[in-house]
């Protein structure tokens, strides 16, 4: 029962830290909703933010892409990650496109 109640423990932490590091993530693609497709540089920034007593890395990066059906895109892709308790890295990645229309 102990080593089960331990698993759960851990599980549980781990789907606790993974939702703010997706609401980290979601937070960081609404900045650009508003921009216009001209104003999303192509670019790579991070930065830190600290939630829950731990730390969570972000990434944004930007990138040009050609796609068939839609011409020339930005592809903006975000990365959280973060250390849990016993010092295994943990991530999120979420991406969107934009186009030009």
């Amino acid at each position: 029962m102990i080593k089960m109640q331990s698993y759960y423990e851990r599980e549980g932490e781990t789907a606790a830290k993974g939702l703010i590091a997706t609401q980290i993530a979601e937070n960081q693609l609404e900045l650009i909703k508003p921009l216009a497709y001209s104003a999303i540089a192509l670019n790579d920034i991070s930065g830190t933010i600290s939630r829950a007593g731990t730390t969570f890395d972000w990434r944004q990066v930007v990138r040009s892409k050609t796609l068939a059906t839609a011409g020339d895109v930005k592809q903006v892709e975000i990365t959280v990650t973060w250390e849990d308790r016993w010092q295994q890295a943990q991530s999120v990645s979420l991406a969107t496109i934009r186009t030009q229309y």
